[in-house]
Formats: C-alpha cells, structure tokens, sequence
C-alpha cells in the first residue's frame, strides 16, 4: 500500500510535520497529527484541513448514560448475513493472496459486518475515515482516496454510501485502488430512516445498488438486514418525531430498543424470501473487479425480488 497525494496523485515525501507532493505543478502540503497523515482534496470534499489541525472536526461526545444505554440495551437490527459474507470474503482473499491487504473505508464501529475479518492476524487492513479514531489509520475523503492505484487486495465499504455527496465517485474510487480481480465488499441500507443528519444523503435499492457497483463481476449479493428490523426502525422513526430535544431522543430510542428488539430475529427468517430484498432495511454486494460494466439491460435481468415490474416488457 503506498499513500499519495488526493490531489493528483503525486508522490508524497515527508518534510518537517507535512508530507508533500513532489509534483511541481501540485505541491500540496498536507498535515501529520498524532503520526495520522491528513489526505484531503479540499476540491471535491466537504471537509476542510483547518477543522482537523484546529481539532474543530470531531464527533459530538455521548452522556454517560446514553454511552451506557448503548453498551447494554439491545439493538433493534441484525446483520443476518455477516457471518456467511466474512467467510466468503475471507476464502477468496486466500485463494489469491497469502497476505492480503484490505482498506476499510469507514465503519470501523466494533458491530460492523466484518469487523471481525478485519481484526484477522494474517491480513493487513487500513482504515481510512474523514473522522480520527483510533484504529484510523489516514484521515482521507473516499471520492479522492490517498492510495496509489492497484494498491488493495479488498475494500469494504459499510454504513458509508449514504453518506457520500457522490456515491459512485467513491466506487469509481474504488475500482482504481484495487488490483485486478479485486474485491469489494459493500453493505448500505435502503429502508432506513435519516442517520448522521446533514450528513444522510441517499439510499440504494438493491438494483441501484448494483448498479453503483457496474464494473464489478458479481459474487455475492442480497439482504443484509431484513424488512423486519426495517418495522422496527420505522416505529421508532413514529416516536422520534414526537421528540423535541436530546432527553426525549435517547428515551423514545431506549423505549423502541426495548420493546422492539425482538422484530429483527423475524428476519433470520425471512430474509431468504424473494420478497424480503424489496423491503429490507440494508442490502450487500460483494463482487470482483472487472473492465467491461454491466449494461443497464443486464441489470433489469438481475431483479431478485417479487414485486410487479413498472413496465410490461414486450414477449
């Protein structure tokens, strides 16, 4: 894996606290705090390098009791095919590498889907976030990724598509910092309500999320999280919306997890039914790269679930 400038992709070489691009007509100089290099393209990123080296840029701390409540009250989601995805993944990064390099694009939270393939010993794995953490390696925006091409093995990217401005410039990206026949792993929800405020841009049927995903040979895909736990959120969403500060907030989410955790084991399942991809709460995709995309044609034929197409096709 070799870090480059987000900008033009010039080397970088380290000069006192920065590292600098070596091309001439670039010359960027980009900070290094706490020995985390901080990659990014102010032309096409919503952040700025100011907010990290002003430590203005952090998420807003939790209370104690609502960090608790988080630790102890159950959930009301279930990743239903995490564990099958992390073996899968797992079982064709071997097949082509003894050790494998992954990146992990955000979801670096501990419940991720493969949170525990990325804490294998025998693969390397580097988080790259817009946010410090402490397992984040490089403080890099995903639509101007700071790696060279042809640098991972595998991407994951999970719980983070909503959150682009540009959901298939961060694929594009994708696409160029894998080697060939590279894999990447994408989980992004679809019947969800908004997460993250501001910074909740979209969601992704299971055929727009395909279609993100054009130039990757298919591998793998379908529901993550069920049309169940999809209920669960949506009742929750009812009660939110009679909230009016942070108190009320943190109880309506307490009386939801507690009365409606139950609904997501529904999915287990469930979620094998055609009809459940037209509902569920999240939906994946794993696949390999590849040069020639999928046509929107193909993708019309790719539909998995049962509901009445739009449009009668001709016989």
């Amino acid at each position: 894996m070799e870090i480059r400038c987000p900008r033009c992709r010039g080397i970088l070489s380290e000069r006192n606290a920065f590292l600098e691009c070596a091309e001439s007509a670039c010359a960027e100089r980009f900070p290094v705090l706490g020995g985390v290099p901080i990659l990014i393209d102010e032309r096409s990123s919503v952040f700025r390098i100011a907010d990290y080296t002003s430590h203005s840029l952090k998420k807003p701390p939790l209370s104690r009791p609502h960090a608790f409540a988080l630790r102890v009250l159950p959930s009301l989601d279930l990743n239903v095919a995490a564990r099958r995805n992390a073996a899968l993944l797992r079982e064709h990064l071997f097949a082509r590498s003894a050790r494998p390099e992954i990146l992990n694009i955000g979801g670096k939270h501990p419940r991720a889907a493969l949170a525990e393939l990325r804490r294998d010993p025998r693969i390397d794995c580097t988080e790259c976030d817009v946010i410090p953490g402490p397992t984040v390696a490089i403080i890099g925006d995903p639509r101007a990724l700071p790696f060279a091409d042809s640098s991972f093995d595998a991407v994951v990217v999970d719980g983070v598509l909503e959150h682009s401005l540009d959901p298939q410039g961060v694929v594009d990206e994708i696409h160029r910092v894998l080697r060939p026949r590279g894999l990447v792993y994408g989980d992004t929800p679809f019947m969800l309500p908004v997460h993250g405020g501001a910074y909740d841009f979209g969601r992704f049927s299971a055929l727009a999320h395909r279609r993100l995903f054009a130039r990757f040979t298919q591998v793998a895909a379908g529901v993550s999280s069920g049309p169940a736990a999809a209920l669960g959120y949506s009742v929750q969403s009812v009660l939110l919306a009679l909230a009016t500060g942070r108190r009320s907030r943190f109880a309506m989410k307490a009386l939801s997890r507690l009365s409606l955790f139950w609904l997501k084991y529904i999915d287990l399942v469930i979620a094998k039914y055609p009809g459940a991809i037209d509902s569920a709460l999240g939906v994946f995709f794993i696949g390999e790269r590849a040069e020639t995309p999928l046509s929107d044609g193909e993708l019309l034929e790719a539909y998995a679930g049962n509901s009445p197409d739009l449009y009668a096709r001709a016989p």
